[in-house]
C-alpha cells in the first residue's frame, strides 16, 4: 500500500517511478502485470496492444516461446503481414519449426487426483506418428512463463502408437520409489513406461485460459504440443470437462492429434469402466481420505469407438434434496431405477457410486422385471427390512424397495456422502454399476439450468421439496444424460403425490417413487401366482395344508420356501402385505 521512495524505472521519461504512474492511474499495465507501463511494452505489429499481453491471451501467437509475436519473427525473415519468408515457407502464418515437429501429442492430464496432489499428478504423451521419436531432454512447461520440468532421460525413444506416462520425480511427499508405487497403484504392466521428471512443476487445478497452459517442449526448448486446458471451477463458461476431484481428463478417441487436442469438446472426464479408464488402488502415497482412489487410463490411449454405459437399467427419478430430515439429511433421499429392456435383469451385487464413494451391494437374488421399477434408499441406522418398511409407510406399497448402507457420511468409508452435497457440473456424478464394476448408467445431475432447480432455490418458503424425474417417452440412457429431459415433480402430474408424514419421512416431499408414467402406473404388487401359494406344490389350492403351512411360517417355524411366501419379493417376510396378499387370494381374488 506504499509507493516506492525512489524511482526505480522510468520508461516513459516523466521523472516518476513507473510503479507510481501505474498505482496512480497515470499509466496502464495490462496482463501479464509486469509493472511496465503498456506504452513502454514492445508492440512489433503496431496495434497499440503490448506483444506480451497478446501472447498471454493466445499462446499460438508465440509458438516458439521467444516472447515475440510469430508474425513479427516471420516478417523479420522476409515475410509480409505475418506470412511467407524463410521461416514460413508455405505462407500459412505458422512457423515452419513448429509444423515440422514430430507428431507427439499430449493425450491425458491428471491435474487434480483424489487426495493430495503431491506425487499423484501425471501427464501422458503419445506418439501418433508412424516413425519412432527420440524424446531425450523433452520436458513439460507452462508456456505462460513458469519454469519447465526436468528433461526426459537421454536415449528415450518413443515408438509409434506408444504412450509414456510422465510423473513427478521429486517434491514434497514424493518417495524415491515413486515409479514402482505408481505402477502398482495403477496396475500398469511392465511394458508401459513411466518416467519421473525432476523437478516437477505442479499441474495446478486453477487452470484458466491464461494460466496452466501446458506445453510439451523439445530439448531445444521449442513447443511440440500445447493443451490450454481449463477448469470450470475457475472458468465458469469453459467447455472443458468437469473437475470431479479425482479423475483425469483424456483426449477422445477420434481426436488424437495436435490440432484436435486444442479443442475443449475433444476431451472427456475419465469414467471408470469406459475407454480404458480404471480406479487406482490405495497404495503407498496414492491414498485419499475417502478411500476411493483416482480414475484415469495412464498408458492407455483409446483409439477405438468410444464406449458408453450399457443402459439396460437407468435412473428415472432422484430425490436428492428432500424436505424430510430425521437428523440425517440423507435419510429421506432415494433413487428410482427402470428396466428398459424386454427381459428380466439380475441386479445381484449392483451398487451406486459417485465421486465420493459407493453404497453396499443390492442383495443376491434381486431381479427387475421388464419395464418395471425399483427404488434404492438408505438404511440409515435401521435394518434393511425396517428401512424398507419405513419407506412404504411414507410412500405406499411399492413392490421393490431395497435399502442400502454406505449412503451417508455418518457411515464407514467409502460412502456416497449423500446425493446432495452441492450438485454441480463436477460433483454428484451418480453411476449405477454391476457387481464387477461395469457401468450401467450415469447421470450428472445438477441444480442449475438445464437441470430443474432444487425446490429450496426455485420456490423458497414452499415448505416442501420435490424429486426430479425423467419425462415420459425419454426412458433411455442417452436421454437421461440431458438435464433438459428432467422435470421437477408436481402433485397430480405424471403420478406424483406427497408422502405420508412418518418419524423418518417427516417433511412434505413431492414425488412418484416406483411409478413410471406410461409404464408402471400403480404401486401395488403384481397379482400373486397360485404356484406361490400352493406351498406343497400339489397343484391344489386352496387346501387346508396350504393354510397350515402359511401360519406355521408366520408363527416362526422353519421356512424352506420363504421366497414363495414373500409374495411381493422385497426380501422382507413376514410383513402385513404378505398376509393381505394371502387372504386376498384365499378369498377368491385373482390367481394368475
Amino acid at each position: 500500500g506504499q509507493l516506492p521512495a525512489l524511482a526505480t524505472t522510468d520508461c516513459n521519461g516523466n521523472s516518476q517511478s513507473d510503479a507510481f504512474d501505474i498505482v496512480r492511474g497515470l499509466a496502464f499495465d495490462a496482463y501479464p502485470y509486469n509493472n511496465v507501463p503498456d506504452s513502454c511494452e514492445p508492440d512489433c505489429n503496431s496495434n497499440l496492444v503490448g506483444d506480451l499481453t497478446e501472447i498471454a491471451l493466445d499462446w499460438q501467437l508465440d509458438r516458439d516461446l521467444s516472447r515475440t509475436l510469430d508474425s513479427c519473427d516471420i516478417n523479420a525473415a522476409g515475410g509480409t503481414g505475418g506470412f511467407g519468408g524463410a521461416r514460413d515457407t508455405n505462407a500459412n502464418g505458422i512457423l515452419d519449426s513448429f509444423e515440422g515437429k514430430p507428431n507427439v501429442v499430449i493425450t491425458e492430464i491428471m491435474y487434480n487426483p483424489a487426495g493430495a496432489d503431491e506425487g499423484q499428478e501425471w501427464v501422458e504423451i503419445y506418439n501418433a506418428g508412424a516413425a519412432p521419436v527420440d524424446v531425450s531432454g523433452w520436458a513439460l512447461k507452462d508456456v505462460e512463463g513458469d519454469p519447465a520440468t526436468g528433461g526426459i532421460t537421454p536415449g528415450t525413444v518413443l515408438q509409434p502408437q506408444e504412450a509414456i506416462v510422465l510423473v513427478p520425480g521429486s517434491g514434497p511427499g514424493v518417495p524415491a520409489e515413486i515409479v514402482s508405487q505408481f505402477r502398482t497403484a495403477w496396475s500398469l504392466p511392465a511394458n508401459v513406461r513411466i518416467l519421473a521428471l525432476t523437478p516437477w512443476q505442479d499441474r495446478a487445478q486453477q487452470a484458466t485460459d491464461i494460466d496452466e497452459v501446458l506445453g510439451l517442449i523439445d530439448a531445444s526448448g521449442q513447443i511440440v504440443d500445447v493443451v490450454n486446458y481449463q477448469n470450470r471451477e475457475y472458468v465458469a463458461t469453459s467447455a472443458w470437462p468437469d473437475d470431479d476431484g479425482d479423475s483425469s481428463i483424456a483426449i477422445r478417441s477420434n481426436a488424437v492429434s495436435k490440432s484436435a487436442n486444442d479443442i475443449a469438446s475433444n476431451w472427456t472426464l475419465s469414467m471408470s469402466g469406459l475407454d480404458g479408464a480404471r480406479d487406482s488402488a490405495q497404495f503407498g502415497i496414492f491414498n485419499d481420505g475417502r478411500l476411493t482412489g483416482s480414475v484415469g487410463s495412464p498408458g492407455v490411449v483409446w483409439t477405438q469407438a468410444p464406449q458408453h454405459a450399457s443402459g439396460e437399467v437407468i435412473f428415472t427419478e432422484l430425490m436428492f434434496s428432500p424436505n424430510s430430515n430425521p437428523g440425517d439429511a440423507t435419510r429421506g433421499e432415494w433413487v428410482e431405477l427402470y428396466n428398459t429392456t424386454e427381459v428380466t435383469v439380475d441386479l445381484s451385487g449392483w451398487y451406486l457410486r459417485d465421486e465420493d464413494g459407493r453404497t453396499s451391494s443390492i442383495p443376491a437374488g434381486t431381479s427387475l422385471a421388464p419395464h418395471a421399477a425399483i427404488v434404492l434408499t438408505p438404511r440409515g441406522g435401521s435394518s434393511a427390512a425396517a428401512a424398507e418398511a419405513e419407506f412404504r409407510a411414507a410412500w405406499g406399497q411399492i413392490c421393490q424397495v431395497i435399502a442400502l448402507t454406505g449412503w451417508s457420511d455418518q457411515e464407514t468409508l467409502p460412502n456416497l456422502g449423500g446425493l446432495a452435497n452441492s450438485p454441480s457440473l463436477g460433483n454428484e456424478l451418480l453411476t449405477l454399476r454391476t457387481s464387477a464394476g461395469g457401468l450401467v448408467d450415469v447421470v450428472n445431475f445438477d441444480d442449475t439450468l438445464p437441470w430443474p432447480a432444487d425446490a429450496a432455490i426455485a420456490a423458497p418458503g414452499l415448505g416442501a421439496a420435490w424429486s426430479i424425474y425423467l419425462r415420459p417417452g425419454l426412458y433411455d440412457a442417452n436421454a437421461n444424460d440431458d438435464g433438459g429431459n428432467w422435470s421437477p415433480s408436481s402433485i397430480g402430474v405424471d403420478l406424483a403425490q406427497i408422502n405420508l408424514l412418518t418419524p423418518v419421512y417427516n417433511g412434505i416431499d413431492i414425488a412418484s417413487p416406483g411409478l413410471i408414467a406410461g409404464q408402471v402406473l400403480t404401486p401395488s404388487c403384481a397379482t400373486v401366482a397360485c404356484d406361490d401359494i400352493d406351498f406343497n406344490n400339489n397343484d391344489v389350492f386352496p387346501e387346508d395344508q396350504d393354510v397350515i403351512d402359511f401360519f406355521n411360517v408366520l408363527a416362526g417355524a422353519d421356512c424352506p420356501n420363504c421366497n414363495d411366501i414373500d409374495f411381493n419379493n422385497n426380501n422382507v417376510f413376514p410383513e402385513d402385505q404378505d398376509v393381505i396378499d394371502f387372504f386376498n387370494v384365499l378369498a377368491g381374488g385373482n390367481c394368475n
